[in-house]
Parts: structure tokens; sequence; C-alpha cells
């Protein structure tokens, strides 16, 4: 008969393992507080898909609960919705920069009667005498 594994409070084993082996404490903590809160923002990830897709799993409701009740009992809920509120806000942010940043360096370098011609940027318009359409492409 195989044993069945079980360990309980694994992260304090693996706390326990590393510092046997030589990591010191801060080293560890770090890690594993890294290593915890990127687990805790994939959990996040997956409940808020199981809300937003209900209909696709019978016990999604429970699923959900479960799934908190893991982050709060590992005394990560808060801070991982904080950081992955953050890396929401520095994701779009980012985006948002590095667009306009791009848009700056080509409008500094274009000449002025170029970007007189250009649509304005929330245009859907085409350039005149160009065979962009606003149609959408034929299935054909």
């Amino acid at each position: 008969m195989v044993e069945e594994e079980f360990i309980e409070r694994p992260t304090d084993v693996l706390r326990s393992y590393l510092a046997a082996h030589g990591m010191g404490l801060k080293v560890m903590t770090s890690t594993l507080r890294v290593g915890r809160i990127a687990m805790g923002m994939e959990i996040l990830t997956v409940i808020k898909f199981l809300e937003d897709h209900k209909y696709l799993l019978d016990s999604a409701d429970e699923t959900i609960a479960v799934l908190t009740t893991l982050l709060v009992d590992q005394d990560i809920l808060e801070e991982t919705q904080s950081w992955y509120h953050s890396l929401h806000e520095w994701r779009r942010v980012k985006l948002y920069d590095a667009v306009a940043e791009a848009a700056d360096t080509a409008n500094a370098s274009a000449p002025a009667s170029q970007l007189d011609a250009l649509p304005p940027p929330d245009s859907t318009d085409a350039e005149h005498d160009s065979s962009q359409t606003k149609d959408p492409p034929s299935a054909s």
C-alpha cells in the first residue's frame, strides 16, 4: 500500500527545509512573499474569470468561496488584491505612456505640412485618395 502524501502547513515545512539548507531568513522571507503574492494573483484571476463566466461551472459560487478562503487563510487576500490593482494600473499607464511617447517622437520628426494632412488621432476616416476603407472586409 502506497502512503498518501499529505503535508499540513506546507509553507512552514518549506521554510524549515530552506533554512536547513542554508538559505538566510531575509532572502527566504522575501522570496516566499513574492511567490505567495504571485500565486495569490493567479488565484484572483481565476476568481474574476469565474465571476464573469459563472455559467461555465455549476459550482462557480462554491469554487469562488473556496479560493477566497484559501487567500484569507494564507493571510494574503488584501495584499494580493492591492498588488493586483496596482499592477493593473501600472500596465495601463505604461501602455498609455509608451503610445504617447511614440506619438510625440513621430510628431517631432514629421514636417508640419505632413502633420496637417493627417486625420485627428481618434478619427476613423481614411486618408484622402487612399485605398483604406471604413467597411469591414467581406467574408467571401
